[in-house]
């Protein structure tokens, strides 16, 4: 079988991360539950489901590729499994312009205690 390259499993790996831990805190605060509820089963289901959906796949395809062609050929199981993963992407950006202007509050704040300790000076003077 070939595989796509481990890049690509390393940014899906962390994209499944990112979206499982926004879709935690924006339950916890309560906001947007039905849509954190739905990102939190399909951050699990969505790989499981491609998973076990690539596996029948024929010898020297990616799975990628084999999803879309079995779309092409009208199989709704891998239309679910795109649709899943368009979501996560959908609720990635969803929580972002949510909580955009408290990221950037949260950034300058740090960058203000950085310049307000001088913490690069004392380093400089110490040396």
């Amino acid at each position: 079988m070939v595989s796509l390259p481990t890049w690509i499993w390393v940014f899906y790996f962390i994209f499944l991360v990112f979206t499982l831990t926004t879709a935690l805190i924006s339950n916890f605060k309560n906001r947007s539950i039905s849509y954190a509820y739905t990102a939190i089963i399909l951050s699990f289901a969505a790989p499981l489901f491609s998973f076990l959906f690539s596996v029948g796949r024929p010898e020297g395809v990616h799975s990628i590729s084999y999803v879309f062609s079995q779309i092409w050929n009208g199989n709704l199981f891998a239309l679910a499994i795109v649709l899943a993963n368009i979501y996560l992407l959908f609720w990635d950006g969803l929580f972002i312009k949510n909580y955009r202007d408290q990221l950037i509050r949260y950034y300058h704040r740090v960058l203000k205690k950085i310049q307000d300790t001088d913490i690069l000076k004392k380093r400089e003077k110490s040396q």
